[in-house]
């Protein structure tokens, strides 16, 4: 028999656990008052040795006497006696779980489950732990089993049993599930099996996705149809009782099937729904604001970004999101104001740093993108590209191009293709031009070119690399006039081909080309193509022509102006 001082512990751990209201611990909805003769009834009596049980439970955990092991029996009893209440089967199985002691929660709840069938929480668990110990097919029938018993009733139990079979990639049992569930009362336009059907039907549009067979150009509008018809019912009848997981899961078919208004709406009335003494989640607001910016009501999607931004102890993943939200707004000095404020909750996290490094390369604040990544000890090959970008911003080709180099080299040592794209190599070209390598140069351009050979912007950039250096002219003809193929009115590549003509000596038809490029370019034309048009008319000695192009060269800041302001100074001379 326990002692006094250990029976007051064990009074006082119970009555403080009962005392403060934690939800999942009851006995009965409604009790009645104590008879005046404090006689209990059987029902009762088992109650009270239930807490009992559950208050010796807690006493020897925390007491930390004997191991979790004898407290663990004492939880299994007051689950045994009490096998709805939650709170003891919470301390049950928590500390097998954190350990992935899958084996030994199969163990405890075995005895359970095969004397309460119908219970959701014990079975679920006690399935989840077949399926952590591989035994899906186990974990299957004793679902499907669970169901049954509960004569069909219980979402929670629908849910998991179709997530399994959903795993399983059993698509065929899964339709057959949700077609049954349909005919029960209990589950009919249930959210639960709403939001199965939309993931269902969604993953069957997919089908050519996943491997699985190919699917009819009708049959597919039919399974897209459905989805979005489940999606809206789902969204229609979802509470905020509903898992975070399960409301982000059906936002995000909402969005994926082209109806952000309708996800925006229900995670607002879910939000408004929460209490005023309580925080919304972080994840389902930023949601709804991507979901609002979708749907075209930037402004309040700023507005909830705004608002969660005042939180703390937000997620390192939930910045890019919420940069995000700003950045599709035009707002990118807020964008990268949230990554600042990211970078000094995770000063150590080299994605928040390529991420703000990159916002000020777009700001134009270069400086302070290098300021940002130059600390970072060891960075990855497109880390190396975006320090380039910076560093040519800076004015610095000849570091840009060293940077690149060793980004290159990085990705050639751990077989990153993917590294090696058209644009790096393009950029590498630019690179080289920039600090006078042309013949490394046009090396990068015609690698762009071996890999895209009908990029027509991969055409016209050696094309007009060539030109400009007086090199392999019909080569670069060639190319322009392929590139010119794709797009006969750009401006650029008209451009090019009469730079060509001009470099051929060939000014009357590089007049004529030039001519269409103006024309197809009159709206906004290139500082470039003006210099070059003034060129070209300065051949033809159309003087005063020339001054005009000249002048709109220098008004537009063209690359070379006081080189330009000389050739005006030097007409008619």
């Amino acid at each position: 028999m326990p002692s006094r001082p250990n029976i007051a512990h064990v009074v006082l751990a119970a009555l403080g656990i009962w005392v403060s209201g934690i939800s999942g611990f009851c006995f009965a909805a409604d009790l009645p008052p104590p008879p005046a003769d404090l006689r209990l009834t059987p029902a009762e009596q088992q109650g009270a040795t239930a807490l009992q049980q559950f208050a010796w439970g807690v006493y020897l955990q925390m007491s930390a006497r004997g191991g979790f092991d004898e407290a663990a029996a004492r939880y299994q009893e007051a689950v045994r006696l009490q096998p709805e209440a939650v709170l003891p089967f919470q301390l049950l199985v928590t500390p097998y779980l954190v350990q992935q002691r899958y084996d030994k929660v199969a163990e405890v709840l075995a005895p359970l489950v095969r004397d309460n069938p119908a219970i959701p929480h014990l079975n679920i668990v006690y399935a989840e732990a077949l399926q952590k110990l591989q035994r899906e097919d186990e974990a299957l029938a004793h679902l499907r089993r669970t169901l049954i018993a509960g004569d069909w009733r219980e979402p929670a139990v629908l849910r998991e049993l179709f997530v399994a079979l959903y795993r399983a990639q059993q698509f065929a049992d899964c339709e057959r599930l949700l077609s049954r569930a349909r005919q029960r009362p209990a589950l009919r336009q249930s959210f639960a099996l709403e939001h199965a059907s939309a993931i269902l039907y969604r993953t069957l549009r997919r089908a050519d996705d996943g491997g699985l067979p190919a699917v009819s150009s009708r049959q597919g509008r039919r399974w897209e149809r459905l989805a979005l018809e489940s999606a809206r019912q789902a969204a229609a009848v979802v509470t905020a009782a509903e898992r975070p997981e399960d409301v982000r899961s059906l936002a995000a078919l909402l969005l994926d099937t082209g109806d952000a208004a309708t996800a925006a709406a229900t995670l607002g009335r879910l939000r408004q729904a929460v209490p005023d003494d309580a925080s919304p989640d972080p994840e389902l607001l930023l949601l709804e604001a991507k979901a609002l910016q979708v749907a075209g009501n930037a402004d309040e999607a700023v507005r909830l970004v705004g608002q969660l931004r005042q939180f703390g102890g937000l997620g390192i993943q939930l910045y890019p999101d919420m940069a995000d939200v700003y950045s599709e707004s035009g707002r990118l000095a807020d964008a990268a104001q949230v990554y600042e404020d990211a970078l000094t909750r995770f000063p150590n996290a080299t994605p928040v740093r390529l991420q703000l490094a990159y916002l000020y390369l777009r700001l134009g604040e270069a400086k302070k993108g290098l300021a940002i990544l130059l600390p970072v000890p060891s960075l990855s090959p497109p880390g190396r590209r975006l320090l380039a970008h910076l560093y040519r911003a800076s004015g610095r080709s000849d570091r840009a191009l060293e940077e690149l180099q060793k980004g290159e080299d990085a990705a050639q040592a751990e077989r990153d293709q993917g590294f090696f794209t058209v644009d790096m190599y393009l950029f590498g070209s630019t690179l080289a031009e920039d600090v006078g390598r042309v013949e490394l140069a046009v090396e990068y351009g015609r690698k762009a070119l071996a890999l895209a050979p009908d990029d027509a912007s991969a055409c016209n950039f050696l094309g007009y690399l060539l030109a400009d250096h007086g090199q392999a002219l019909e080569e670069a003809e060639r190319l322009i006039r392929r590139a010119l193929e794709s797009a006969p009115e750009n401006d650029a590549y008209l451009d090019s081909l009469a730079w060509v003509f001009y470099r051929h000596g060939r000014f009357v038809e590089a007049h004529e080309a030039m001519n269409r490029a103006v024309r197809a370019g009159l709206q906004d034309l290139d500082g470039e193509i003006l210099h070059h048009a003034g060129d070209i008319c300065a051949a033809l000695q159309l003087v005063e022509l020339a001054r005009w192009y000249w002048e709109q060269a220098v008004a537009a800041h063209a690359p070379g102006c006081d080189a330009i302001v000389v050739k005006i100074r030097n007409l008619g001379r």
